[in-house]
């Protein structure tokens, strides 16, 4: 099992599996991009059995890929008449990157929660290129600099910039604490970088290239929320990216200070309510 997902006993390692399933797409489509990297949604033919498991042992249909280029300088990527900007990054981010989401993914599955898409591996670019042809990768596409992170996709509805809701965003303001309480400071914790799902009303927090490992808080309450802020508003600061990500954070930030008491309530629903939606999924894990 790859934290949360497993391949089925047919196939021998993860690159059969991933093999098999790139020959047998549906379709492969731009999904969204970070900082760092391209997200493509790849989805598998309805009338093929998936390589892929869950752990209800039921196949996976959505896979996410993401696509990042190892460069010492920005690389900028054509999508129609619009321009999409990553900063430079190398293979020893890309790996810490994997291990951090992994890590949150199974930190968050013991406590009783998905915080983030579970990680399956790296898929290597000579076979992505052989089934997959796409003019977004073509732009970057190089045996050794591209490097191509296999995970989980899950349903969701929306990106948290889309909502206006207070509530929502107190909720979103924890998610980030809990991923302190794991020992991770995101470093990139603005709207975009969540994803909610209303019908299961999950919380998923994506793009983990500009985070970290840092000392876990024990527990989340108005002094360790604005730690975590502050965090973060510090991360931006630090890129030169404050002016642009930082907005979100602080109107959170302000939220709270005119009342912290409602914060709490939050805090306190959002830690004791059981996600049931997902609650045999959740125990199937825990077993592996």
């Amino acid at each position: 099992m790859f934290g949360g997902l497993g391949i089925h006993k047919s196939y021998k390692s993860f690159d059969d599996a991933i093999e098999y399933y790139l020959k047998n797409l549906k379709s492969f489509d731009f999904f969204n991009h970070g900082s760092n990297g391209i997200v493509f949604k790849a989805v598998l033919k309805p009338n093929v059995d998936s390589p892929f498991i869950n752990p209800m042992l039921k196949g996976v249909y959505v896979l996410l890929i993401k696509c990042m280029y190892i460069s010492d300088y920005e690389t900028n990527i054509k999508k129609g008449n619009k321009k999409i900007r990553l900063n430079p990054v190398n293979k020893k981010e890309v790996m810490n990157e994997m291990k951090i989401q992994q890590s949150l993914f199974l930190c968050g599955i013991k406590q009783g929660y998905r915080l983030t898409p579970c990680v399956l591996g790296l898929i290597d670019p000579p076979m992505l290129k052989k089934y997959v042809t796409n003019k977004l990768i073509d732009q970057i596409y190089d045996d050794k600099k591209l490097h191509l992170i296999c995970m989980e996709a899950i349903e969701t509805d929306m990106h948290l910039s889309s909502s206006r809701n207070k509530n929502l965003m107190l909720y979103v303001v924890v998610r980030g604490c809990q991923l302190l309480q794991c020992g991770v400071l995101h470093g990139d914790f603005f709207e975009e970088n969540v994803l909610i799902n209303n019908k299961d009303r999950e919380i998923i927090v994506i793009d983990f290239g500009n985070s970290e490992k840092v000392s876990p808080i024990k527990e989340i309450n108005v002094e360790t929320t604005m730690k975590m802020i502050d965090m973060n508003l510090k991360a931006f600061k630090e890129r030169g990216s404050l002016k642009s990500l930082g907005p979100w954070l602080n109107r959170a930030k302000k939220l709270i200070e005119s009342d912290p008491t409602n914060y709490m309530n939050v805090v306190h629903l959002m830690l004791s309510t059981k996600q049931e939606f997902h609650k045999e999924y959740l125990d199937a894990i825990k077993r592996i």
